[in-house]
């Protein structure tokens, strides 16, 4: 494939919907509430309300992340579907490297760094200010650091990240006509 068959547009059409990035941040929201009532219990030696908050943040974690997974494998998919298979990285692949331990790193600047170009490239600039995928990664990175230090605050900033993300990408899903790329596209691999 030469430049001459490189796509120059897309559909912009996909039959996958982005899932909202909202539930991502209620689970958080909750999880501190948990969190302020398993110190209140503490303090006040309530031990049924601490015994029962105990329970029930290793159940808002597991269902705050699995559902942060769950938007970046369909996230991944919409970008697939809208650029016809161009895009580089898969959506499992992009949940699996979350959990290889060095390259997760790596991976967490990498995969928004490539949607941000995708973004920035189908948007015109009066449509949407380009965005800038290294901070969009030190934003998720940040957020997976602050989990190490509180769970909540670190699903609340990824959340927010996801939120800013999916805004973006809906412009292109939905809101925008169909806007010619540039003739060699970004995501274009020779075979």
């Amino acid at each position: 494939m030469d430049n001459a068959e490189t796509p120059t547009s897309f559909p912009y059409k996909s039959r996958t919907h982005l899932l909202p990035g909202w539930p991502g941040c209620i689970i958080a929201v909750l999880m501190l509430l948990v969190e302020t009532t398993e110190g209140f219990a503490q303090v006040a030696s309530l031990s049924n309300v601490k015994a029962l908050s105990q329970g029930l943040f290793p159940l808002l974690f597991l269902s705050g992340w699995a559902y942060w997974l769950f938007w970046v494998h369909r996230f991944h998919v919409v970008l697939r579907e809208i650029t016809s298979g161009i895009y580089p990285i898969t959506p499992w692949r992009a949940v699996l490297y979350h959990f290889i331990p060095i390259y997760a790193f790596v991976h967490i600047f990498r995969w928004p760094s490539e949607a941000v170009t995708f973004i920035n490239r189908a948007l015109h600039p009066t449509v949407s200010p380009a965005m800038n995928g290294k901070w969009l990664g030190a934003l998720l990175f940040s957020g997976f650091f602050l989990s190490i230090i509180d769970v909540s605050l670190g699903l609340a900033v990824t959340s927010v990240a996801g939120l800013y993300l999916n805004r973006k990408l809906r412009l292109v899903v939905e809101d925008a006509p169909q806007i010619a790329l540039a003739e060699s596209s970004v995501f274009y691999r020779p075979s």
